[in-house]
């Protein structure tokens, strides 16, 4: 019995090439899931990066932390008529972030 060593290397061939094509499908597989994990984490440090600049505006009192038994200093609440009410707020606003506040709006939403 002699060993046909041609046939041997043809199939070792055959399974070394379809091997390799199988590590090239992985690696091409892998290669996306980085570019994609890559992308997002751009994405996220641009966001962040965005966040930690943003402006953070907030009304507080003339009179510094809040104080309910001072709140007389710098709120007043007074009924004007039957259906009207007079409120009056000493405050000012601040921007406590970091980014700076530009074309600052406030909408005051009172219920009915």
């Amino acid at each position: 019995m002699s060993i046909d060593w041609t046939a041997v290397s043809a199939i070792a061939t055959g399974i070394a090439a379809s091997v390799t094509a199988w590590m090239a499908i992985t690696t091409k597989k892998s290669l996306q899931q980085a570019e994609k994990f890559h992308e997002q984490s751009a994405s996220q440090a641009r966001q962040y990066h965005q966040n930690g600049f943003r402006p953070i505006c907030v009304l507080e009192n003339h009179y510094g932390p809040d104080d309910p038994y001072r709140r007389e200093d710098y709120l007043m609440v007074k009924l004007c008529g039957e259906n009207e009410l007079l409120i009056s707020a000493q405050l000012k606003l601040k921007n406590i972030g970091s980014g700076p506040a530009l074309c600052v709006r406030m909408i005051l939403l009172f219920p009915p």
